[in-house]
């Protein structure tokens, strides 16, 4: 989950982890059961599906791209990839306070109730990895296993980030010219490890919502609103217990050095760290972090209660 919570609902079958190409996709749209705005929030379902996460927090991606992690259902496996809405190509213009960590986990629970799913685990990267934690703590018995892929709140966001607080709403817009090739290749240098590469077509990709005039404001509200801050302690301790986090030691966007503390404050948590990886494990080191996934999620059920659905 850029901006996003990967969902995984196992009906039955593994996940396989590979490099591949981009699949065709079947979409559909979701529009929330909400008494005040039901935006809209555009999901993707399909039997083959690649993830992939970019910018800085989570922050407005779309759509995947090649050399992702491949989540392979092939006998069962039935993956949802939510564009949060404020993010990608949902709806993009919320009201302020509908921005913060609580807020996007209710939408998501929304979501899968729309969808008819009682329980589910969960994989979170970036902000999205802090969006599934705060899922886990409003819901626990609703979350079969909890995966994190360099997920905020256990890592500290650079101080750059939090300068944006103090721009007004109003000047947002300002900031379309600066979506160009060049500031693509820039972020992506900062989210990538020292050995990552990229393509022009992960650079298109990068900026494609950059195209829509309200993400700007989107993009700030979230800056302003979402907690980044480390987690407490004592909310750690309330996670689903065995929950992985799986960090790149060259992380630049959530910096991990106080991972290994707040990992140990989770109940059977488990830290893998990756030499040489940045922001993005699951595309810099694909493979093995599909296998990590694909035992995490084989393992017996330690989170929640109840039968899968």
């Amino acid at each position: 989950l850029r901006g996003r919570v990967l969902l995984q609902h196992r009906v039955r079958g593994v996940l396989r982890g590979v490099l591949g190409h981009q699949d065709r996709r079947r979409e559909r749209h979701v529009r929330e059961r909400h008494p005040r705005h039901r935006p809209r929030c555009r999901v993707r379902r399909r039997p083959h599906l690649q993830r992939r996460w970019r910018l800085p927090h989570g922050v407005h991606r779309r759509r995947p791209v090649r050399g992702h992690v491949l989540l392979h259902g092939d006998d069962g496996w039935r993956v949802l990839a939510p564009d949060l809405p404020g993010h990608g190509f949902s709806q993009l213009s919320l009201d302020d306070g509908e921005y913060t960590r609580a807020a996007y986990a209710r939408r998501l629970w929304m979501l899968l109730d729309a969808l008819g799913i009682g329980r589910a685990p969960l994989i979170g990267h970036s902000m999205g990895g802090a969006v599934a934690a705060e899922m886990a703590w409003q819901q626990p018995a609703r979350v079969e296993r909890l995966a994190l892929l360099s997920p905020a709140g256990f890592g500290r966001v650079p101080w750059r980030a939090r300068m944006l607080h103090l721009v007004p709403d109003a000047l947002a817009p300002l900031a379309r010219p600066f979506a160009s090739r060049a500031a693509a290749h820039l972020v992506l240098g900062d989210v990538y490890g020292p050995e990552g590469t990229w393509s022009p077509r992960d650079e298109e990709e990068l900026l494609a919502p950059y195209a829509q005039r309200d993400i700007y404001r989107s993009m700030l509200r979230t800056i302003k609103e979402f907690d980044f801050r480390l987690h407490e302690v004592a909310a750690l301790a309330r996670l689903p217990e065995g929950t992985l986090v799986v960090f790149g030691t060259h992380d630049g966007v959530v910096r991990p050095g106080d991972v290994a503390t707040l990992v140990q404050a989770v109940p059977g948590g488990r830290l893998v760290m990756l030499a040489r990886i940045g922001h993005l494990p699951q595309v810099e080191a694909a493979a093995q972090v599909a296998s990590l996934l694909l035992e995490f999620l084989r393992s017996p059920r330690v989170a929640g209660a109840g039968s899968a659905d």
